[in-house]
């Protein structure tokens, strides 16, 4: 089954694109500590809802749901984490949280459907 063309899906692997290129820019110091952390955080996150997306199980499809909610809390900390050490720009930390709140949305709409 082929979940690509939902909008969750889609919503999950651009922010994982995003975060990807952003973390790219940091500098050496931050690239291999907290870089590495925020990616390993968003493939985790998008991994938890590809899971859910094929699981036939409710039981599980909401336990990866919740894994993928707390996987987005997460990354907000880390992104404020991030800004504080200035990172990323104020126009950059606004579109990620837009992002996640696309993101979190969508599994809550998801979640209340089950």
């Amino acid at each position: 089954m082929s979940v690509t063309h939902l909008p969750i899906y889609r919503s999950a692997f651009r922010f994982h694109v995003y975060v990807n290129d952003l973390v790219d820019t940091f500098p050496k110091k931050y690239h291999y500590t907290l870089g590495a952390r925020m990616r390993k955080n968003n493939i985790q996150l998008w991994v938890n809802i590809e899971l859910a997306l094929v699981e036939k199980e409710k039981e599980k499809k909401l336990k990866y749901f919740k894994k993928a909610q707390k996987k987005a809390f997460r990354s907000r900390i880390y992104f404020k984490l991030a800004q504080t050490y200035s990172l990323v720009s104020l126009k950059q930390i606004s579109y990620v949280f837009f992002e996640l709140n696309d993101v979190e949305k969508q599994i809550k709409a998801i979640v209340k459907q089950c």
